[in-house]
């Protein structure tokens, strides 16, 4: 379930727009909103939900395999890590 939580969490970072930024929360804490475990608890109900529906899925297998069980199964198992873009101010046509 550990592993699955970091899917939704990541996954839940994308912007409901689809348009290349994070979901935003309102203030300073905008990544998790003002409470990392209410954002958790959030996350919670939702992959119970999820298993509920889906949990018996083979395709969630993966899940409970280790990494030389992931390996042994699939061969190379790779990662990769994406810096944050850095935001841009953009201007109209008058400069504001």
């Amino acid at each position: 379930e550990t592993k699955l939580l970091t899917i939704f969490h990541e996954l839940y970072h994308i912007s409901p727009e689809f348009d290349g930024d994070i979901r935003r929360f309102s203030g300073k804490y905008f990544a998790h909103g003002k409470s990392q475990k209410q954002f958790d608890a959030r996350l919670k109900r939702e992959i119970d939900i999820y298993l509920d529906r889906f949990g018996k899925d083979e395709l969630l297998d993966f899940l409970k395999m280790d990494f030389k069980q992931l390996q042994a199964k699939f061969g190379r198992v790779m990662g990769q890590t994406m810096r944050m873009p850095k935001a841009v101010a953009v201007f109209g046509p008058n400069g504001h």
